[in-house]
């Protein structure tokens, strides 16, 4: 302790680090289409549309359960 202050240090193992994920990820869906003799009902836009509205809706219900 420094005056009243805590000091934290971290060690991090070069061992144990993860390699860095790519960031570009390119999707295709025919080998899917074959395997489950589907396609793809919704388009990305429509996905993305989806996964906001519920985390809204989920962050909503949990700032009326906090009131």
């Amino acid at each position: 302790m420094y005056k009243g202050k805590t000091v934290s240090r971290v060690y991090i193992d070069p061992a144990l680090v993860r390699p860095i994920e790519s960031e570009n990820y390119m999707a295709d869906y025919k080998k899917a289409k074959s395997a489950l003799r589907r396609e793809p009902t919704l388009r990305l836009k429509e996905i993305i549309r989806l996964m906001i509205n519920t985390k809204y809706y989920s962050l909503s219900l949990m700032k009326n359960v906090s009131k």
